[in-house]
């Protein structure tokens, strides 16, 4: 449970400032700029704990965890308000770091 709630302080954080200082996705509400990155912090790190528990090899639970976490948020970009694409590439770029620092996480911090 400890694994799981650092995984989740650390990336909430991660996507919070990376939104802060990107330009490619403008978000227009403080509360809905913490609601996001707290909603996709959660299920990054669930997806993290499933995969684990389900998947054996290292290439499939980061494959898994990331493109589970690009669709969440994705889908949360698309369903909350205030949530602007500026830049497509950007974007893009944007989601990868995001699943980069999922899947660095889930490496580097291991559940108990």
């Amino acid at each position: 449970m400890c694994g799981f709630l650092l995984r989740t302080l650390l990336l909430g954080l991660f996507v919070f400032f990376l939104l802060e200082v990107t330009p490619a996705v403008s978000v227009v509400t403080f509360g809905g700029q913490i609601l996001g990155s707290t909603i996709v912090a959660v299920l990054a790190a669930f997806f993290h704990t499933i995969a684990e528990k389900w998947l054996q090899r290292k290439l499939a639970r980061i494959s898994f965890n990331s493109a589970l976490t690009a669709l969440a948020a994705v889908l949360t970009a698309a369903f909350l308000p205030g949530y602007r694409v500026l830049d497509i590439t950007g974007a893009t770029f944007v989601l990868l770091q995001i699943c980069m620092a999922s899947a660095l996480a889930g490496a580097l911090i291991k559940d108990r």
